[in-house]
């Protein structure tokens, strides 16, 4: 039988199945996808649209239990689904199935440490909870993947780690609520903060930092006598002198250096305080930077195969140099803020501008959020002090 539309209540309640039909099947005039099939003894709301060049369809609800009104927004919920390539037509949602629409949203996102979230989900979540069914997925189970997570390596107690894994479960599971994958879901962690399900007392692990100035002079020389990849050599050669985070300095954009200003502007997306820094241009640095600039390939500072240098390269490197014992990369920054703690009188600024250089959150909430400042010039005299303390312990130490 030829379709048929509707666009009032009234019009659909006034519409009965004909003698000697089964099924009547009528569109909405003014939603899109939605349709009601009538059967000799209902009339069903139906959500119907080609998703993947397959024609599907989801049961939205029976009518008058279901109102015109709530399935037309239902049905456009429904299609906003799809325009975020969201299949809504899919039951009995595995959390693999769920995790795998999560990264795909959240690869949009341009997250500089989307790489890191993807190796922890495929790593420590999908093994032990992928195969489970979402309203299978209870609080009990949510924890023990988080508590009883095995870190490869023994150093320290993957209480970071742990953190982490707590923090991507629960934002999947809130994705599930906000995109409507599952009617009127509750995530059961949504009332849930780390601290809840973990009392146990965090031991701290301390990154290694060279501490002898001999070392350090040998360290240095090391890096300058580098064979290997050269924009490996120039990272390490920022990292000494920046003091900047593994990954930020390696998503460093070329966009960011403003040489009039003398700074390098970085956006609080390449942060992990989430808030802009601002590194002040010393002579060392711009030096740094003018001796890259003929190996540019994209716009990263240390692009490989014009894309962001890869997660423990730098630490790499520095084990492939031979001081594997002394320090890792981000022993740098511990380098940099022992030094600046040691010699406050020399260079006479406060142990608050090295923790300003270091790019470390206040740890006072309130003035955390209220205080802007960047005190720039500070900032920009104790980096050109720390420059030149390093300058001098590569040239004039024997």
């Amino acid at each position: 039988m030829k379709n048929k539309r509707f666009i009032t209540d009234s019009q659909l309640k006034a519409i009965t199945l004909p003698l000697d039909t089964k099924e009547l099947i009528i569109k909405d005039e003014s939603t899109p996808n939605l349709i009601v099939r009538i059967s000799p003894q209902t009339k069903s709301f139906i959500f119907r649209a080609k998703i993947d060049g397959k024609m599907k369809q989801y049961k939205i609800g029976q009518y008058p239990l279901i109102s015109l009104a709530t399935a037309r927004q239902e049905a456009i919920k429904l299609k906003a689904q799809i325009t975020q390539d969201i299949d809504p037509t899919l039951k009995e949602l595995t959390f693999n199935e769920v995790a795998q629409m999560w990264l795909k949203y959240k690869s949009k996102q341009n997250l500089a440490t989307f790489q890191k979230i993807q190796g922890r989900l495929n790593n420590h979540i999908i093994p032990k909870l992928g195969n489970i069914k979402i309203q299978d997925l209870k609080r009990d189970k949510l924890i023990k993947c988080v508590l009883e997570l095995e870190l490869k390596d023994n150093r320290g107690d993957g209480y970071e780690t742990k953190t982490k894994i707590f923090g991507i479960l629960k934002d999947i599971l809130k994705f599930i609520a906000i995109h409507g994958l599952i009617h009127d879901y509750i995530s059961p962690l949504a009332d849930l903060n780390f601290s809840d399900i973990c009392k146990d007392k965090h031991t701290t692990t301390h990154h290694r930092y060279i501490q002898e100035p001999k070392r350090l002079k040998e360290f240095l020389d090391a890096i300058e006598n580098y064979k290997g990849n050269i924009l490996t050599k120039y990272a390490l050669k920022m990292g000494v002198y920046t003091a900047l985070r593994s990954q930020t300095l390696r998503t460093l954009k070329w966009e960011y250096i403003d040489y009039t200003k003398e700074i390098i502007n970085i956006p609080k997306e390449q942060m992990k305080t989430k808030k802009p820094f601002i590194l002040p241009l010393t002579n060392q640095i711009k030096a740094i930077l003018k001796e890259l600039e003929p190996y540019k390939l994209g716009k990263y500072l240390f692009s490989i195969n014009a894309n962001v240098m890869s997660d423990g390269t730098l630490s790499k490197a520095i084990r492939k140099m031979g001081f594997r014992d002394d320090t890792d990369f981000h022993g740098l920054r511990g380098l940099f803020s022992t030094i600046c703690n040691e010699h406050t009188q020399e260079h006479g600024l406060s142990p608050e501008i090295i923790e300003l250089c270091l790019a470390h959150a206040d740890t006072n909430q309130i003035r955390n959020a209220y205080n802007h400042s960047e005190r720039l010039n500070e900032k920009t005299q104790l980096m050109k002090w720390y420059n030149d303390y390093i300058d001098k312990i590569r040239d004039e130490l024997k």
